[in-house]
């Protein structure tokens, strides 16, 4: 859904577009001074030198091409400096994506025309450093034989294990390299058959005392690689082996590690607030010995939109790194391929925002519509790491690893992720997500196809997590929990599918001295290889797991190939399940409760249409003439704590079931509404997510002789569980209380066609608008003409009060036409827009020309606008 709000006031486009604009282009031959593209300057640091001076708000607009941080006019060549950083600044706002020579705004296209901002100081992280390869391998350290730089085929077959205990090298062998080279060492077991652990160690003296590198990417297609600083003539020993009691053979590839000489922080929003604008940039090839190499933020908020940030190395958040109340505002960004590397630890492939600590604030990023692809981690958080209270939207974490939470990992604090997927991602524990000491609030997420020994889906430690309307599907866990490992923890989990995943123990969930509270819950088709609990296995030990489960569904669960109620659910000796209104397959009553039963419930299709189980076509919706429709019971449904229907109303019960329908309907027609066992409600009609644009983002006053201002609405439907065919459209505009527009209605059409026409003030009659900071709303409500369900959208616009701006006396169309060319292009030829009081403080200054760009922006923050603004 879009929301965009625009609050236009008097003749505020005061600020001099021409005098802040500044023009950065590589290949630019003309006066190379920034004021325009025939005269850009050629390096970007320029551009930041000149915004910086101006001391008022600027942007700068960048042609495509490589841009290095050590780069200026002073320095063409670049000086090497690995301190070197584009510090972004506040009150400007840098856009790449313009095509080469320049051009116009609605020409800009960041995926056309990339705009790349590189820690490549040298431009050789391409080049080939490898080497003929070759080695000699020893059982034991003081065997070790010689290795060249470049690929040896090796086994560990029938190793045994011999070295110190500093990184878990098990049925390990060893080489030892002689450096012939000064720098950086790249030593990687990608490719092999088996979980490999890798490390390296300062000298050729066995036992080995000082280590310099420890890696285990057990579930990262890369498997184990390291990187260490050499100096020619030193040796090195190198330890190959594997992750517990795993052996196996590969390939061992040693090359020059030439991203050494590479930026430490290519990007630095440390001390920003949103007015620093950074948008349409690609951002690679940082190398941080410790954070941040992509981007590097202490107390800095910056606005990051349409960037990509790939290949970007550092201990702590290879992409980005946030710290110390950095809350950055981070929308249509993709990171990809970034790692967190170091000997022991290192989490936030990604992304890492850290708690708090150490006399440090915690950050809290605010992510949407981002994708985190390829991601890794040494320790935790491939994808991103969360210290605090992150909210991260309709974002996607694909192909991710770390040692814990390959996806994401969430440590403290209560993160709030709604709408988010999480396909493929792999991780020692979590392979999904993991959480730890935390309360997350996870919505509308769907975790699918991710691995790990503990918790494929989602790992919840010593966690209170809120998981809600959740789809996992087709998760796996060599261990425990193949959808979700429950470990001290007091999760809610409600109106969630398990389909298709595995595990040893706890093939749909397993639970270790735990006590969740599932409700209206499906579990299908889940699997152990243990002879007990495909579907919910609960471990208690000597502590005990005392899980609640309430309005479910476990059917088709099976343990060691069977269907028996055991195989549904699990307790051992220590555990015991609070089971009530719940449907399960082999009931015999032996957990005891009220309200169960072990009739079928006749699910639509628990395999899909593809009739394999763990894929995205699973359908577990209730037939009609199921046992569990009107069979559940009302008062355990859990409150509206994530607020699914976005009402505000957090403490009624959940209104909506897994597909977005009312979760209370009289599905038995016997006039009394009763809830429905399963993540489904039958007989339920599904919610229609709507959003909806205009092609303008604010309006103007009529002015004399002419008709009012026109806004074009256009409204999609994103998606609808029903499938209607056709809808219906009824439109509202929502005014704020003291101003009197009366809005005409034109009839809509199809999906993307429907026209309103509001009528203004004239130019006469600016008192009637006695707040000039208010909006209005256009709200659209989308009917389904095939199943009546319904779906509302809204966005939010401003009024355009027209001011004297070519200071001829009256305000007429010229000022409108003026003032609509600022707006769009960012010029009007010779006229100067004139100064409004906006702050009304009896003077003109910079202050009212800071207000008015951040009102241009639409992220005014701490600014006021006081009421009412004089017109000029």
């Amino acid at each position: 859904m879009a929301f965009l709000m625009v609050v236009l006031v008097g003749a505020f486009l005061v600020y001099p577009c021409q005098a802040g604009m500044i023009y950065v282009d590589a290949d630019a031959d003309g006066a190379n001074d920034g004021s325009s593209w025939g005269n850009a300057y050629n390096y970007l640091q320029d551009g930041l030198a000149e915004a910086n001076s101006l001391g008022v708000p600027a942007e700068i607009w960048v042609a495509a091409s490589i841009y290095t941080p050590d780069s200026n006019s002073a320095d063409p060549d670049g000086s090497g400096d690995r301190t070197a950083t584009f510090q972004l600044i506040n009150g400007v706002a840098i856009y790449g994506g313009f095509a080469g020579g320049g051009g116009i705004w609605e020409d800009r296209d960041p995926n056309l025309y990339e705009t790349i901002l590189s820690g490549d100081l040298y431009g050789n992280d391409d080049i080939p450093v490898g080497g003929p390869g070759g080695g000699v391998s020893g059982e034991n350290c003081v065997e070790a034989g010689p290795i060249n730089r470049g690929e040896t085929a090796y086994s560990t077959v029938g190793s045994t294990t011999d070295g110190p205990g500093d990184c878990p090298t098990n049925q390990d062998i060893w080489y030892v390299y002689t450096a012939d080279f000064t720098g950086c060492l790249k030593a990687a077991l990608c490719g092999s058959d088996y979980s490999t652990y890798l490390s390296a160690y300062e000298g050729a003296t066995c036992p080995p005392t000082v280590l310099v590198a420890c890696n285990r990417y057990s579930y990262n297609e890369c498997q184990s690689e390291v990187v260490f600083d050499v100096t020619e003539g030193s040796d090195y020993l190198i330890r190959v082996g594997g992750d517990g009691s795993a052996t196996g053979t590969g390939t061992i590839t040693i090359t020059k590690y030439v991203r050494c000489d590479n930026s430490y922080h290519v990007v630095t929003g440390s001390g920003t607030d949103a007015n620093a604008v950074l948008d349409g940039f690609t951002i690679t090839g940082g190398n941080a010995d410790t954070q941040g190499a992509g981007m590097y933020n202490v107390s800095g908020s910056p606005t990051v939109t349409n960037c990509t940030f790939t290949q970007n190395s550092a201990r702590w958040g290879g992409g980005m790194y946030n710290i110390n109340n950095s809350n950055p505002t981070i929308t249509n960004c993709t990171f990809s391929e970034n790692s967190a590397r170091g000997i022991h630890s290192s989490s936030g492939g990604g992304m890492l925002s850290s708690g708090p600590g150490g006399g440090m604030e915690p950050s809290r990023p605010t992510v949407t519509n981002c994708r985190f692809i390829g991601n890794s981690a040494r320790s935790t958080g491939g994808g991103m790491f969360n210290g605090e209270e992150a909210t991260v939207t309709n974002c996607s974490f694909i192909g991710n690893t770390a040692g814990q939470g390959g996806g994401m990992h969430n440590n403290r604090g209560s993160p709030t992720v709604t709408n988010c997927t999480f396909s493929g991602n792999s991780g020692g524990s979590g392979g999904g997500m993991s959480n730890v000491s935390c309360s997350p609030t996870v919505t509308k997420c769907t975790f699918s196809g991710n691995s790990a020994s503990l918790g494929g889906g989602m790992v919840c430690g010593s966690s209170s997590a809120t998981v809600t309307n959740c789809r996992f599907i087709g998760n796996s866990a060599s261990a425990d929990g193949g959808g979700m490992y429950n470990n001290y923890s007091g999760a809610t989990v409600t109106n969630c599918t398990f389909s298709g995943n595995s595990a040893d123990r706890g093939g749909g969930m397993f639970n270790k001295k735990a006590s969740p509270t599932v409700t209206n819950c499906t579990f299908s088709s889940n699997s152990a290889s243990n002879p007990y609990g495909g579907g919910i296995f609960n471990y208690g030990y000597t502590d005990g797991a005392f899980p609640w489960v309430v309005n479910c569904i476990l059917w088709g669960n099976t343990a060691a190939g069977w269907l028996t109620e055991t195989d549904q659910i699990y307790d051992d000796p220590y555990s015991d399940t609070t089971i009530y209104y719940t449907c399960v397959e082999g009931w015999t009553g032996s957990l005891g409760g009220a309200g169960n039963h072990g009739d079928d419930p006749l699910l639509v299709d628990a395999d899909g249409a593809d009739d394999i189980v763990g894929t995205e076509d699973d359908n577990l919706r209730l037939s009609a003439g199921s046992a569990c429709i009107d069979a559940g019971y009302n008062g355990a449904v859990p409150a509206d704590s994530p607020d699914l229907d976005n009402d505000g109303n957090t403490t009624e019960p959940i209104p909506w079931d897994l597909d977005g329908r009312a979760r209370f309907v009289d599905g038995d027609y016997n006039d009394t509404i009763i809830v429905d066992m399963g993540a489904y409600e039958y007989g339920s009609t599904a919610i229609i997510e709507v959003e909806v644009d205009m092609d303008e983002l604010w309006m103007y006053q009529s002015l004399p002789g002419q008709g009012n201002s026109d806004l074009t609405a256009g409204v999609s439907v994103t998606d609808d569980p029903m499938g209607n065919t056709t809808y219906s459209y009824a439109w509202e505009i929502v005014l704020p209380g003291d101003v009197n527009l009366a809005p005409v209605t034109v009839a809509g059409g199809g999906a993307g066609d429907a026209y309103c026409t509001f009528a203004a003030r004239g130019c006469d009659e600016p008192g009637g608008l006695s707040d000039s900071g208010q909006t209005f709303t256009v709200r659209v409500t989308v009917t389904g003409d095939d199943y009546g369900n319904t779906g509302q959208a809204e966005v939010e616009f401003g009024i355009a009060l027209l001011g004297d701006t070519n200071n001829d006396g009256v305000v007429n169309v010229a000022d409108r036409s003026i003032t609509n060319a600022f707006w769009r292009t960012g010029s009007a030829g010779a006229y100067t827009l004139r100064d409004c009081d906006l702050n009304c403080d009896g003077v003109v200054n910079v202050a009212d020309r800071s207000i008015a760009n951040a009102i241009w922006r639409g992220i005014l923050g701490q600014n006021s606008v006081s009421s009412p603004c004089p017109l000029r």
